[in-house]
């Protein structure tokens, strides 16, 4: 099992049709993002991943040929701005 850090976001898919649902994905760094497959029907929201959305998280879990299939999801301290990064130096 490995661990993931990074910000998680959702997508819309198929708009418009009855399996419209959402897309969650981890973004890893600026170029690198990793889906994240739910635990729900296709056109369900998954609770556990709606209530970390829009934060920088840890996600434990094995990697497969969709995306991460996840065993446990924890807040993650977010890295340094590049203000804050400039400020320190």
């Amino acid at each position: 099992m490995a661990t993931y850090t990074g910000y998680l976001y959702k997508r819309r898919l198929l708009m418009g049709t009855i399996s419209e649902g959402s897309d969650y994905r981890i973004q890893i760094n600026n170029s690198c993002s990793i889906p994240v497959c739910k635990r729900t029907y296709p056109w369900e929201d998954d609770p556990e991943l709606e209530a970390r959305l829009h934060n920088y998280i840890s996600l434990s879990g094995e990697i497969t040929g969709k995306g991460i299939l996840y065993e446990v999801i924890l807040a993650a301290k977010s890295p340094p701005s590049q203000i804050e990064s400039h400020l320190a130096n």
